[in-house]
């Protein structure tokens, strides 16, 4: 577990200290939101040219946030949206890729969390509805275009907050 923590860049080895958690570089959090944006900008461009019609009805539950549905809140319900849309390009590897990228930044996302409480979803979850109208008429362009520039909202959001706190190098 350790070893994958390092390799992950979350925790530096101290030679005969121990380790020490990463600290949150802004130039880190925006590569990790980069990086997102294109892995799931090929997601959706795959998915709205190869998913099937029931994979992409599999999405309507993610046109409204229904907390019921979501034990760890819209934090969960946006998370599996994304992953969702990951899985609809059936390759193993991007679905792989997004879930560790997602995982890798739950730490950010939820450092960002309290700064943006305040905040109305109703916005994020258009964007999503958005999302899945492209796929749905089997539009891939328009698609990986809403999903990138939903990905970079995000990264604004977060990189903000972040600042804001000053829990950011």
């Amino acid at each position: 577990e350790a070893s994958r923590l390092v390799q992950e860049g979350l925790v530096h080895v101290m030679p005969r200290q121990g380790y020490r958690v990463a600290p949150i570089s802004l130039r880190d959090v925006r590569d990790m939101f980069g990086y997102r944006a294109v892995l799931e900008g090929a997601c959706v461009r795959i998915a709205a040219e190869t998913a099937s019609v029931e994979g992409l009805d599999s999405l309507e539950p993610f046109r409204v946030f229904d907390a019921s549905r979501h034990p760890d809140g819209f934090i969960g319900y946006n998370r599996g949206f994304h992953q969702a849309l990951a899985k609809l390009s059936g390759n193993a590897r991007l679905l792989a890729a997004v879930a560790s990228q997602i995982d890798q930044m739950d730490r950010v996302v939820t450092l960002s969390l309290d700064a943006m409480r305040k905040r109305d979803p109703t916005r994020l979850i258009a964007q999503h509805g958005e999302i899945i109208d492209a796929l749905q008429g089997r539009e891939p362009r328009r698609a990986q275009t809403l999903v990138v520039r939903h990905v970079e909202e995000a990264q604004k959001r977060v990189c903000a907050a972040l600042l804001k706190l000053a829990v950011v190098e």
